[in-house]
């Protein structure tokens, strides 16, 4: 089932979204901010390689997929907000992607950060991150996959999740 079309078409039904509990908060909060100067001081690829290493300290118990993806994009609003308060420079997708994959990694919530090629030519930005949980976009529309080829998954399977 797509999780992004169960969303679209699930309006008549009210979601009960469990709340963040303050330690939660304060967790996502706290990695993300820590993946962000992680990555500023040893660069991008030892920053993949620590991401693949982060284990689950505080697990969510959410059974239903759709609450849990619901649950995720309010763990997103989060970690993207403490990205962008104590971010000096741009923040660009792969910073996002980074702060919020470890973020829910630290949760339990099985997320892999996808690379992605643009597929026009005389582009710009011709590489493009993003989040998946269970291969529906949490941080994207769900059109990305029309706009860029996958290179990459971090972790590959979900398995080493």
């Amino acid at each position: 089932m797509d999780l992004y079309y169960a969303l679209l078409f699930a309006k008549d039904r009210i979601a009960k979204i469990p709340p963040i509990p303050a330690r939660r908060l304060w967790l996502v909060i706290k990695t993300s901010l820590y993946m962000l100067f992680y990555y500023r001081k040893h660069g991008l690829n030892e920053a993949l390689c620590h991401l693949k290493t982060i284990e689950c300290t505080d697990p969510v118990q959410i059974s239903h997929p759709l609450l849990e993806f619901l649950y995720a994009r309010r763990i997103m609003v989060y970690s993207q907000l403490s990205v962008r308060i104590f971010s000096i420079k741009r923040v660009d997708s792969f910073l996002r992607s980074l702060a919020l994959c470890a973020s829910l990694k630290k949760l339990g919530i099985p997320a892999q950060m996808v690379l992605g090629e643009k597929n026009e030519e005389y582009v710009i930005e011709r590489l493009h991150f993003w989040v998946e949980i269970r291969g529906v976009p949490l941080n994207e529309s769900w059109e990305v996959e029309w706009h860029f080829r996958e290179i990459k998954r971090i972790p590959e399977r979900l398995e080493d999740h």
